[in-house]
């Protein structure tokens, strides 16, 4: 054992990294919303999560990555004289994921990391139980280089691994939460009933509905959901509650629809050509009618709110523009 690295812990880790992987780590401290008071980003906070929360995946990678260099030796007549040969195999796994990860090349940028004193002992036990000798600052970037490789909505859910287990856990007693907004402030009672990703922004909503005299669907930002507790109390939702979330699924988790509304839209050739274009955050049509004049006729079940703002650019080019009810 090496007692410099088992020390390291103990103190601050500088662990230098190339500009791609610290602009990585700067973009997912302002999408996830890890800020101090000040509103600044705070680094040290978001890759304590990422250590914490990813660390035994990325020893179960190496673990399987090394299980298959272990084949690959002893196929090939290898075998250490002191017989050690998933020692080495492991280290072999170890070497290639970390050269693998964007982390690896020039390293001019720091990461001057203080791991939380009460996941210390967590952290050094994982790592030190799996490896017989590391050095720290060279595994905790590959352990965030591995990470930032991950799709935007994974790495979201790693950061707020606790939140997530507390909304499963609702999700699957069919218990309120009641959490503080990040955005407003306020404590509301809300009913969870799933955690999906936005298909084009990649952020977690939990979908659900409000405790309150209008029963709101709607979802709710992840990041947003500070100090989440659960109550105790029964979650009941409306009848039309499936209804809702399954439009909501349809057309884009990230809007609420509240209104049980299909909307008529007739567009030109040029509008119909920008419908086909711009995808980001696209409503589903429900009905598609080319017409013998060139138009093209939609219908939607979004909400008012989603049609607008995804048409505005392209108002001009829409002909027809009705709500049935």
């Amino acid at each position: 054992m090496n007692n410099d690295n088992w020390e390291a812990l103990d103190g601050k880790v500088n662990v230098y990294v190339n500009e791609e992987m610290f602009n990585g780590i700067n973009e997912d401290a302002r999408n996830f919303k890890i800020t101090k008071p000040s509103g600044s980003v705070n680094l040290n906070k978001l890759c304590n999560l990422i250590i914490y929360n990813y660390l035994e995946q990325y020893i179960e990678r190496i673990n399987h990555r090394a299980e298959v260099v272990y084949e690959i030796l002893q196929s090939n007549g290898i075998s250490p004289d002191d017989g050690k040969l998933m020692d080495m195999a492991k280290e072999i796994a170890y070497t290639d994921i970390v050269a693998a990860s964007p982390s690896y090349g020039s390293k001019k940028r720091v990461l001057s990391l203080v791991i939380d004193r009460d996941k210390r002992a967590t952290v050094k036990e994982a790592i030190f139980k799996s490896f017989k000798d590391i050095q720290i600052s060279v595994f905790l970037r590959g352990l965030i280089g591995s990470y930032l490789d991950l799709p935007v909505y994974q790495r979201e859910r790693i950061v707020y691994a606790d939140r997530i287990r507390k909304i499963e856990t609702a999700i699957e007693q069919h218990e309120a939460v009641r959490y503080k907004n990040r955005e407003s402030g306020k404590i509301p009672q809300f009913f969870p009933s799933m955690i999906e990703h936005s298909k084009h922004e990649y952020f977690n909503y939990v979908v659900g509905q409000f405790d309150n005299d209008r029963h709101s669907t709607a979802p709710v930002r992840l990041a947003n959901m500070d100090d989440l507790v659960l109550t105790g109390v029964s979650a009941v939702f409306t009848d039309d509650f499936e209804t809702m979330k399954e439009k909501m699924l349809r057309n884009g988790i990230q809007f609420a629809i509240q209104e049980d509304q299909v909307h008529t839209v007739a567009l030109t050739p040029d509008g119909y050509r920008n419908f086909e274009k711009r995808y980001l955050e696209r409503p589903e049509p429900l009905t598609t009618v080319f017409n013998e004049d060139g138009t093209v006729t939609l219908t939607f079940d979004c909400s008012m709110f989603q049609l607008e703002a995804y048409f505005c650019p392209f108002k001009d080019n829409i002909e027809i523009y009705e709500v049935v009810e």
